[in-house]
């Protein structure tokens, strides 16, 4: 069978094209960037198209793993393209106004499916790693497609509305929280610090680093276009600036009250007392 991955010099694009190539399907890309193209189609020995258009022209399963602001533009211009009875399947981020361009797909007798790794590309096997799938037409037919070309993965269906406002949290304010961290210490001897730095902080430090290699238009897109976000970074800047006047003002009572509260409400988390032993696996498995 022959897959077409568009936007296949990005990172996500290269994990797929191994994925495919493993599987032992018949792998073409596209990608604007051509001189990053022509390089992953000579290490990986796939082909490579003009365009999206021709990749996607005869294949059977064509992935779109583009910018997330892209995303629609490129399904809307597959329009005409994707042949009857083929696949397509997209793995943004964010989910709204791509859902739309999928149901309109899914009308010309193309199977649309909408997936979101939670993981990254440096993942070799799918066992435990979770894709959330979000409905287009056919939840059980899109989900049965996915798993047969993601064996293994653990998946969870959202709506596009309750992925996106998940993914307020987990991605928008998590990221945002990690670039606030890195720039109070970007002025400071970061190898001294991971010297005196202890469990919590080296964790704290891997992460923010880790999203500073990331794609500059994937971070700017999770913080800027997830419509729930901004609620939830309200939310933290809120309780931030609640700290901060109780610290200037040596309020420690409040503070004291403050963290009651949130530890009553975290506890009843089944997972809770798990939370620092977890801590130190994590840490010995970075380390060795």
């Amino acid at each position: 069978m022959r897959v077409a991955v568009i936007g296949g010099a990005g990172r996500m694009g290269r994990w797929l094209i191994q994925h495919f190539k493993r599987l032992g399907f018949e792998v073409s890309i596209a990608d604007v960037r051509r001189e990053a193209a022509e390089k992953v189609a000579r290490v990986y020995g796939v082909n490579l198209c003009e365009t999206n258009e021709e990749a996607a022209l005869n294949s059977d399963i064509t992935i779109v793993s583009v910018p997330i602001r892209e995303t629609p533009t490129v399904i809307e211009r597959l329009k005409g393209t994707l042949k009857e009875g083929s696949v397509l399947i997209e793995i943004s981020s964010l989910k709204c106004g791509v859902i739309e361009k999928l149901r309109e797909i899914s009308r010309m007798k193309v199977r649309a499916v909408s997936i979101h790794p939670l993981f990254g590309p440096s993942v070799e096997k799918l066992k435990e790693r979770k894709i959330v799938l979000v409905p287009v037409v056919d939840k059980n037919l899109e989900e049965n497609c996915a798993r047969r070309l993601f064996k293994d993965a653990e998946f969870i269906a959202l709506d596009a509305e309750e992925h996106d406002r998940f993914m307020g949290i987990v991605l928008s304010l998590t990221y945002l929280i990690n670039l606030v961290f890195a720039s109070t210490l970007r002025s400071e001897d970061l190898s001294f610090l991971r010297r005196v730095g202890g469990t919590t902080f080296t964790l704290q430090l891997i992460i923010s680093e880790s999203i500073f290699t990331e794609d500059l238009s994937l971070v700017k897109s999770l913080i800027f276009d997830n419509k729930f976000g901004l609620s939830y970074i309200a939310r933290f800047a809120e309780t931030f600036n609640l700290l901060v006047d109780w610290i200037k003002s040596g309020s420690s009572a409040k503070m004291e009250d403050f963290y009651r509260e949130v530890y009553n409400e975290l506890r009843k988390d089944p997972s809770f007392n798990e939370s620092y032993r977890k801590l130190y696996e994590a840490l010995r498995a970075i380390s060795d």
